[in-house]
């Protein structure tokens, strides 16, 4: 029986379309199936909604694994419901060919949800096996606290004129509790990133990560 792995990307109340471009993409999709991921929840905030993944989904081969494959000719099955929160969700199957060895393996299916605001947060973050989210002090400092643990990768958004979304991701990857990477990179890093290696996150009213947190909501 196959069990849904599932990536959360979320970028909270912002505008972030250069995430949202990044993951609304046939590689995006390629790298999270060939790292066994197969749930995908898109939440793009007060930006333009994905275009691409809602409407078809065609899986490249060229990002899965190191190993030559090839996607069989025949059209997968593929099928689409909207919930009644908005959220559209896609299912497919693609059948995989390897060519070493010559067998057929067949992926769980790929299904994904958008939508650009819910009430809470809490239940996709329950679900989530990895978080992707904006540079946001809240956004990051909700995935932090959470229990158990979330894998959890910072997306800056360079595109902002305030420097303090880089300061505090980039605080907290020194410290070993997420990954900081751009759009641009964030297929590579994904494909690189060891997440074993993260620690639990114990927040501390003297921390650093308090102090820059305090400076960048405008208590200090």
């Amino acid at each position: 029986m196959n069990v849904d792995k599932t990536i959360l990307v979320t970028v909270g109340t912002t505008k972030f379309d250069k995430l949202i471009r990044i993951v609304d993409n046939p590689n995006f999709v390629s790298c999270i199936l060939a790292l066994g991921y197969n749930h995908l929840i898109i939440q793009y905030g007060a930006g333009s909604p994905p275009k691409h993944i809602t409407s078809s989904l065609s899986v490249p081969t060229t990002s899965l694994h190191n190993t030559q494959n090839e996607l069989e000719p025949s059209n997968p099955k593929e099928t689409s419901k909207s919930d009644e929160d908005g959220s559209v969700w896609i299912s497919r199957s693609p059948r995989i060919k390897f060519s070493a060895p010559k067998e057929k393996t067949t992926l769980p299916s790929f299904h994904c949800s958008c939508y650009a605001f819910k009430p809470s947060l809490q239940p996709d973050l329950l679900a989530a096996d990895l978080v992707i989210s904006h540079a946001g002090a809240g956004s990051i400092i909700e995935t932090l606290k959470f229990r158990p643990r979330k894998n959890l990768v910072v997306v800056i958004n360079d595109e902002l004129m305030d420097n303090h979304q880089i300061e505090l991701a980039q605080q907290m990857e020194n410290k070993h509790h997420l990954f900081c990477t751009t759009p641009e990179q964030l297929i590579q890093t994904l494909q690189k990133c060891r997440f074993d290696t993260l620690v639990e996150y114990q927040s501390s009213p003297t921390s650093r990560f308090a102090s820059l947190l305090d400076q960048h909501m405008g208590f200090s």
